[in-house]
């Protein structure tokens, strides 16, 4: 769950396990797919996207919202609709004037957990070697989570590092990162980690924590978090609306479906 336990509510991952067996799904091809639906619907509505513009600064009135962003950009508009990550809006990367009050106090209560995640593609699924139905790998390796693209056939195996572990390590460069998840299948498959390192073929490394544009993973309930989430769900001054996974009511915490709920309710 990428949680923190000396933050988390107990009870509200309970409640979350209580589904842990219900049918997942993939989009195929990737999250891609999505995005470019929601870009193309965008564009038949005439709606302006700006890239390389990232916001630091908004002033506020009531009916009247003005953003600065980098490049000396700025923008005016009646409202706003806030949806970046609850790791940006915790972090003050964003300032707003006059400073938020009571939506401070409640960012502030949310969970937002940290994650490394590792993409490595080999030569060959010699995973498979083990077991054909190799799905999901939980361990007590230092990178303890793996899994593989099962139904579908591919070299690629994805790791995952949650929670205060991934913060011990948001400096560590990905080389070093690298031999410690090659290590861990090492010892999970019993296999020389340089023979692993001549079966790799690619390989990507994200840190959410060290993305300037997200600063953690996903979110997750803390014991504020049913107070926070009522008062971020009130616009400020009728003019300031959030929106975004984190402060979502549905029942799927921290997802891409309970994103599109917020945005959609």
């Amino acid at each position: 769950d990428l949680a923190d336990i000396s933050k988390a509510s107990i009870l509200s991952i309970k409640d979350e396990w209580k589904d842990i067996e219900k049918k997942q799904y993939r989009i195929k091809d990737g999250y891609i797919q999505l995005i470019d639906h929601l870009v193309n619907c965008c564009r038949q509505l005439n709606t302006e996207i700006y890239f390389n513009a990232g916001v630091n600064k908004i002033e506020y009135e009531p009916g009247n919202v003005t953003m600065y962003a980098n490049d000396n950009k700025k923008f005016q508009a009646t409202k706003l609709i806030i949806t970046v990550s609850a790791g940006i809006l915790q972090s003050g990367t964003i300032q707003f004037k006059p400073e938020l009050t009571d939506h401070a106090v409640a960012i502030q209560g949310l969970g937002f957990g940290a994650v490394i995640k590792f993409l490595l593609e080999f030569k060959t699924c010699f995973w498979k070697e083990f077991d054909d139905e190799t799905g999901f790998l939980l361990t007590d390796e230092e990178i303890p989570t793996w899994w593989t693209q099962l139904p579908a056939e591919s070299n690629l195996l994805t790791g995952w590092l949650g929670g205060p572990n991934a913060t011990k390590k948001i400096f560590e460069p990905d080389a070093s990162l690298l031999q410690t998840a090659l290590l861990s299948l090492s010892s999970i498959f019993r296999i020389p980690p340089a023979m692993l390192q001549e079966e790799l073929t690619n390989y990507k490394i994200i840190n959410w924590l060290n993305q300037p544009f997200i600063k953690g993973g996903y979110s997750y309930n803390t014991l504020h978090s049913k107070q926070a989430i009522n008062i971020l769900l009130s616009p400020v001054e009728d003019t300031i609306y959030f929106a975004g996974e984190a402060i979502s009511k549905s029942e799927s915490q921290g997802t891409v479906e309970s994103a599109l709920q917020s945005g959609h309710d």
